[in-house]
């Protein structure tokens, strides 16, 4: 069918729902190419024909586009979406899925949603195909049960939301400004072929914003740290977070990244680039895998940073006023204690004499510190271990090259 269009749905009592309407419903460019040769693979003992036909539509099925404009329901919630679309469906596999301005309205409870969409999604027809020749697997597709399907995902270009917000009790609890979930890769390894693991992804949140004290009122709180969290006086918890992995298995690369951050507060970043992790890693077990963790995998660079915007002093003051100390006081208290336990662990002087400058720094007026380790050679755990069991600090310092500063 190249094109079918509804105007103006109405109905009470569809599916038991009542007063729902639908502006315009249309799909584009119908047709279900592999109809035959699914029906053809299905069991003709599972399912009679029509059992045979419909699943055999669903798994075939294939469009350029469906959609559909404002929708409406008053009844058991009140709930909308102006629009609504999935393009280039090709077997489960699609460009995009697509909603915008969706809201629901459940008595003092509201939801409301701005943009949702998926985009580049895709899924490996030979591995549905070879799900359909097993017996168990078309019992469970004839139940409705389709999770063996996505089982069968590679990739994902894009996944996002925008704008969403939440009132419990007519008051706001929760909001994010954006949420995204990005360059997602599947790949097969193992001997068969058969060990199917992430090659890379991407995860990132802005603009969280979380309303505490509602929150508090909603849930009972967080037991201790209600004290905490009102002493910090943040009337609001905001965050932002972002992570990523790539392991390219060409060169046995690996590279992670995550970055938490408190809105206003502080961020923690930590980067890390190990190299030399085969993916022969997936078919080794018992002590064979403990011994090539132990020897192969190499650290070659590792960066914890953390940035501060105003938590540091708030923690300061709130330990301070604990102790019955002044701010001033503790600082000089925190920094002594550095320098005494540094003499009295034998870390390297001068590591030690960097590391009180930074946090003396950090304390006084920076708002970064940062812990560096760059090996001169890529280090693996089984290089690391003789100066851990020596207690040789210094050995160890020099091999991971490890450098504090602001």
């Amino acid at each position: 069918a190249e094109s079918i269009t509804f105007y103006g749905f109405t109905d009470k009592g569809f599916v038991g729902l009542a007063d729902l309407s639908v502006g315009e419903i249309a799909i584009k460019n119908l047709d279900f190419p592999n109809f035959d040769k699914i029906s053809n693979i299905l069991d003709s003992s599972l399912a009679n024909g029509e059992e045979k036909d419909i699943l055999s539509i669903i798994l075939s099925a294939k469009f350029d586009k469906i959609y559909f404009k404002d929708f409406k329901l008053s009844e058991p919630e009140s709930a909308s979406i102006k629009y609504f679309e999935i393009a280039s469906w090709d077997e489960f596999s699609f460009k995009s899925i697509e909603l915008q301005d969706y809201s629901l309205n459940e008595q003092s409870n509201q939801f409301n949603l701005e943009t949702f969409k998926i985009s580049d999604f895709t899924l490996d027809k030979n591995f549905t195909y070879d799900l359909l020749s097993s017996i168990e697997s078309q019992e469970l597709l004839l139940s409705g049960d389709y999770s063996e399907v996505f089982n069968s995902f590679v990739s994902l270009d894009n996944f996002e939301v925008k704008n969403f917000n939440s009132k419990i009790n007519n008051s706001d609890v929760f909001s994010l400004d954006n949420a995204k979930i990005s360059n997602i890769k599947f790949d097969y390894f193992g001997n068969d072929k058969n060990i199917k693991v992430p090659t890379s992804f991407n995860f990132e949140i802005n603009g969280a914003d979380f309303n505490y004290e509602e929150f508090r009122d909603v849930s009972g709180g967080l037991g201790f740290l209600d004290g905490l969290i009102d002493d910090l006086d943040y009337e609001k918890i905001k965050f932002d977070f972002k992570s990523g992995w790539e392991w390219d298995t060409n060169r046995n690369n690996i590279l992670f990244d995550l970055d938490l951050g408190i809105t206003d507060a502080a961020s923690l970043a930590v980067s890390s680039n190990f190299i030399d992790l085969d993916t022969k890693i997936l078919n080794i077990q018992g002590g064979p895998l403990l011994t090539y963790l132990m020897t192969s995998p190499k650290l070659k660079e590792l960066t914890i940073s953390l940035n501060d915007n105003s938590l540091k002093d708030k923690l300061l003051d709130y330990v301070a006023n604990e102790q019955n100390m002044t701010t001033r006081q503790l600082k000089d208290f925190v920094i002594q204690s550095m320098d005494i336990y540094s003499n009295t662990l034998g870390i390297d002087q001068g590591l030690a004499k960097d590391f009180i400058e930074a946090l003396s720094n950090f304390i006084e007026k920076s708002n970064r510190i940062v812990l560096s380790i760059k090996p001169l050679n890529p280090v693996s755990v089984n290089d690391l271990t003789p100066d851990v069991i020596g207690q040789n600090y210094n050995g160890l310092i020099n091999k991971l090259n490890i450098s504090i500063g602001n």
